[in-house]
């Protein structure tokens, strides 16, 4: 099943500033919007990353935990896990423009780069499930592992990666032919996955294990494994691919690794029980699923810039920012 939720507030408050010091630098384009889901009040909430603002809540189906943006496609595509049923929202309107059976546990999903498809984890068929991104129909169910959960695509499109919790693998699937071509091992419960910008490493996050294994592409094998927090959850890279920041559930922490070096130089308190996390220019964000909320990190400074208050349970398990 899907990894436990603490259903208590957290008892400690958000810092003030965190101890991130990083030789870290990136141009921030036009601010985006992020859909943070929301599993306990079956909403995502849309929030202006310019002004860091809420500016609209959309119902979607029950119990949303997977969200993908596609700035390509205009939509932003939510799995709906208890409802069994994608949600699609038009990133122009931030209205529900359509929703899509999606098998028994639809959890994971991603999106290709040029946002003519959407690939989301059928978690109790153990299947990954194609779509097509533009009329929402669904092309193929790909055989995968036991229990898939995160998933994620290669920059070129031509691959897509999908942790199998229960099996401890990484399935590799053929894009092109809809077809698995290859398992990598990773850790302990692997549940989710990220490519580097360059498609060059690919990082799953080990839920039992509280590491990151440290995967080659090209190679199709583990190259590192790198110990993290208390129960990781999420990752997210930079855009220069120098950094990944890792959501640690039990430890309320985020750590930071230095992608050259393949080893943690920071640990951060965030909020109460980090979910979902997301790079976008200079900035980090980090969905609290305990606290209901967006907290907005400056990568340079480490400091705070602000909380922004989100529906109930809030997971953002996913790519979870676009543009229309």
């Amino acid at each position: 099943m899907y990894p436990d939720h603490r259903l208590h507030r957290s008892p400690y408050p958000l810092p003030a500033a965190v101890a991130l010091i990083l030789a870290f630098s990136g141009a921030a384009g036009a601010a985006p919007f992020a859909y943070v889901t929301n599993q306990g009040s079956h909403d995502v909430t849309v929030v202006d990353l310019a002004d860091h603002r809420v500016v609209a809540t959309v119902p979607v189906g029950t119990a949303p935990a997977g969200v993908a943006v596609s700035s390509a496609a205009g939509k932003a595509f939510v799995t709906n896990p208890e409802s069994k049923n994608m949600s699609v929202i038009g990133l122009a309107t931030n209205k529900v423009l359509d929703t899509v059976p999606a098998g028994d546990g639809p959890v994971g999903i991603a999106t290709a780069p040029d946002g003519s498809r959407v690939y989301v984890a059928d978690w109790f068929n153990n299947r990954l499930l194609v779509f097509d991104a533009r009329t929402h129909a669904r092309l193929a169910a790909v055989p995968v592992g036991t229990a898939p959960a995160g998933v994620a695509v290669h920059p070129s499109g031509r691959e897509v990666y999908v942790a199998n919790r229960d099996d401890n693998t990484i399935e590799v699937v053929d894009a092109g032919r809809n077809a698995g071509v290859a398992k990598v091992p990773a850790g302990n419960h692997p549940f989710a996955v990220t490519v580097s910008p360059d498609g060059s490493r690919l990082y799953a996050v080990n839920v039992w294990s509280h590491d990151v294994t440290v995967i080659d592409t090209r190679a199709r094998r583990p190259i590192a494994t790198v110990p993290v927090g208390n129960t990781p959850y999420g990752a997210a890279v930079t855009a220069t691919g120098d950094r990944v920041f890792v959501t640690n559930q039990h430890a309320d922490t985020v750590s930071v690794i230095d992608a050259g070096e393949n080893r943690v130089i920071a640990t951060v308190p965030v909020g109460g029980y980090p979910e979902g996390i997301a790079v976008h220019g200079d900035r980090v964000y980090v969905v609290n699923w305990m606290d209901d909320n967006l907290l907005v990190l400056d990568a340079a400074s480490g400091k705070v810039l602000a909380t922004v208050g989100t529906g109930k349970n809030s997971r953002g398990f996913g790519q979870f920012i676009g543009s229309p």
